[in-house]
């Protein structure tokens, strides 16, 4: 086991790495690009099929269109919105294509505090799920590029469940069981308020979704920018400063990093065959999950 902060603070993490795979790394310049060449004594036999590999790191959206389109660039993917997807679409020469993420298995969900009110309450978390409209999300805000999901496994994944309860979009439901609850409305209609974050581009138009569709069940939603992924970790991850946030969790192979956080809830000590990685594991809290 080796501890989170080690391999931050080793040299060969960042200058002369060594690695096992099909390149080697020739030059690194940091925010600017990777280039790597075929590295000849393989073990598999002719491969790589590439002599050579430049991964430029570009991160203006329109910069990497642009590139893409004169032929800069010769591949590129997790592009950072749909109209990304959907733009290479229509330019002739450009194959593009919104599928193969089936393989890493990314599900999109609202991640919430189960730590403090009023989400701790499980009454919370389900009116709100009645009140979100999965369908809007695809068909509007991803643009047709994304599908339902119901449960925290990906529908490709060997270990998806279909037959569970489902929350379909139930406004009345929703506002029911918060007024069951106790949570009354007061003078303004709210009966409370949330804070919402996301931590990516393409999270933003559905993090501001949420503020006009929980309105109809009486929450205030206020929507919080984050200036870059550290700044959105730092808020989320820290105890009592965040409500929900939209977040994306890959179902890789376990054990692997990207469990967290939707399948590593359970405490440390509990579950000794998890590698000890920082509270991010823990940054949901552990709850009933129905």
């Amino acid at each position: 086991m080796v501890m989170a902060k080690t391999p931050k603070k080793h040299p060969r993490n960042s200058k002369d790495v060594v690695g096992s795979g099909p390149f080697k790394l020739i030059e690194f310049v940091r925010d600017q690009h990777i280039i790597m060449e075929r590295y000849e004594d393989f073990f598999i036999e002719g491969r790589p099929y590439l002599d050579k590999l430049v991964i430029r790191i570009i991160k203006d959206p329109s910069a990497r269109s642009l590139g893409r389109e004169n032929g800069e660039i010769h591949l590129s993917a997790f592009e950072s919105t749909p109209q990304d997807i959907l733009h290479s679409k229509k330019v002739p020469h450009l194959t593009a294509t919104d599928q193969g993420y089936a393989a890493i298995g990314p599900i999109t969900w609202l991640a919430f505090n189960t730590k403090s009110k009023p989400t701790s309450d499980k009454r919370v978390r389900q009116a709100i799920a009645y009140a979100v409209d999965r369908n809007f999300l695809v068909n509007a805000v991803m643009m047709g590029t994304s599908r339902p999901a119901y449960t925290g496994i990906h529908p490709d994944s060997i270990f998806h469940e279909p037959n569970v309860a489902r929350y379909d979009l139930d406004i009345d439901k929703a506002n029911a069981m918060l007024d069951e609850a106790g949570y009354a409305r007061g003078a303004d209609g709210m009966r409370f308020a949330l804070t919402v974050d996301y931590g990516w581009p393409s999270a933003k138009p559905m993090a501001e979704y949420m503020k006009p569709q929980l309105k109809k069940i009486g929450i205030d939603v206020t929507v919080r920018t984050s200036a870059g992924f550290p700044a959105w970790a730092k808020r989320v991850f820290r105890p009592g400063t965040s409500n929900m946030t939209v977040d994306v969790v890959f179902n890789w192979g376990a054990p692997g990093h990207r469990r967290a956080p939707h399948l590593s809830v359970r405490q440390r000590k509990e579950r000794r065959d998890l590698v000890e990685y920082p509270a991010i594991l823990q940054s949901q809290g552990r709850c009933d999950t129905r």
